[in-house]
């Protein structure tokens, strides 16, 4: 018999033709509904927490009805027939297209509700950067003392530095012996956090105003 014959035969009796093309199909709608699943919100509780509860939430399976209609309610959240989820912590309505694997928040942070928080930054991780305004003071203070103090060079007098940094002609006497010409204090450095970029800035702390003396010296010459 012809093909055609063939198949029209198997359908009335009541056969049903397999298809290979189907498969195919079938496997693209599964991809699909991986690729393109929506923000749901699942409570993920940790292990620990679960050990202390006694019991395992994780267990327990979905019906086949239940994750339909999940999957209904995600598809008319895409088309916007429904009211998108509403972030417990901002308020503001969750986009329904951003995969689940980013709007699920993870085990060790955990939540009540729906939130995309877990993606934002933490203000108790920011390290606070020190700015471009934001440098190591030169120079002294301009301010001497009358007597020596407990903790300041032995050899100048002046606080904020020690002996062997002293850039100081060397005394034959110090300032802790004598007490005399006793020299201005050094600034009090700043503990500055310094990023990546600021290490390795050549012009970070370059004072403009400096480069008019070079001005005015190169003026003076001619």
């Amino acid at each position: 018999m012809a093909d055609g014959h063939v198949s029209h035969d198997l359908v009335e009796a009541g056969e049903e033709i397999h298809d290979p093309g189907d498969d195919d199909d079938d496997d693209d709608e599964k991809i699909a509904g991986v690729c393109h699943s929506m923000a749901s919100f699942r409570k993920v509780v940790p292990a620990s927490a679960l050990l202390r509860q006694g019991g395992d939430d994780m267990t327990e399976k979905k019906s086949r009805t239940e994750y339909r209609k999940e999957k209904d309610l995600e598809e008319e959240r895409k088309a916007g027939t429904a009211p998108a989820m509403v972030d417990v912590q901002t308020g503001r309505d969750i986009n329904p297209h951003i995969p689940q694997f980013i709007s699920q928040n993870p085990w060790y942070v955990p939540s009540e509700g729906p939130t995309l928080q877990h993606q934002r930054p933490h203000a108790e991780r920011q390290k606070d950067m020190a700015t471009i305004d934001k440098w190591y003071k030169k120079g002294t203070t301009g301010k001497a003392a009358t007597k020596f103090r407990k903790g300041a060079c032995e050899n100048c007098g002046a606080m904020g530095h020690i002996k062997r940094d002293c850039f100081e002609r060397p005394r034959k006497l110090g300032a802790a012996k004598t007490g005399d010409d006793i020299a201005p204090d050094d600034h009090v450095q700043p503990n500055l956090l310094l990023g990546f970029d600021a290490k390795r800035d050549r012009w970070n702390g370059f004072d403009p105003s400096s480069h008019e003396q070079v001005l005015t010296s190169v003026e003076t010459y001619y």
